[in-house]
């Protein structure tokens, strides 16, 4: 789990400017949000197996979508002026 966690950090570093605890709630929440309950024969979370069996693709793949949206949202689009 921890190698995930630094798997996903990397793909969607933390900028700084987020509020205290978000950037951890937002990383949080693509793992969990990729684990999959099914695959150890369980619906959603239970204490017995948590959030279910962790999808490293998966998690990994958002994280850098996530990043790829955030940073096209923070570009100043300058239009150029033609003479």
């Amino acid at each position: 789990m921890p190698s995930l966690f630094a798997l996903t950090t990397s793909a969607y570093p933390r900028l700084g400017a987020e509020g205290p605890g978000d950037y951890v709630e937002t990383v949080k929440k693509l793992v969990f949000d990729h684990a999959d309950p099914q695959m150890v024969g369980f619906e959603g979370f239970l204490p017995k197996c948590g959030h279910g069996l962790i999808n490293a693709e998966k998690t990994v793949k958002s994280a850098v979508l996530l990043n790829k949206n955030r940073q096209l949202s923070q570009k100043k689009i300058t239009p150029k002026i033609i003479s």
